[in-house]
């Protein structure tokens, strides 16, 4: 994993690369997938940089759609990535926010 522009774009610029980020983490495998990084974003919170808040519900339940696949599906790739733990910080905090 190396420095990646999309920890530095605003609110509106990440939901607009939004639906391409989500196609990436589900699609690409290997050593070189977007997986970790992904969950990453849709995990970290800090002063001024909340992913979540910053989307609609509509949003928040595609998000919630890809997090659940990635789980049923991609649990290979999240082992092998040691992303287990973010993967199910994501769902936990993207699912209380939610409802």
């Amino acid at each position: 994993m190396g420095w990646d522009p999309i920890t530095f774009c605003t609110d509106h610029a990440f939901r607009y690369y939004l639906p391409g980020l989500i196609r990436i983490a589900l699609t690409e495998s290997g050593e070189d997938n977007y997986l970790e990084q992904f969950l990453w974003h849709l995990g970290y919170v800090a002063d001024g940089y909340d992913r979540f808040a910053a989307c609609s519900a509509e949003e928040r339940e595609v998000v919630m759609q890809a997090l659940d696949w990635l789980l049923e599906n991609r649990s290979e790739d999240i082992e092998q990535e040691c992303a287990s733990e973010d993967l199910l910080f994501a769902l936990e905090r993207w699912a209380e926010a939610s409802g």
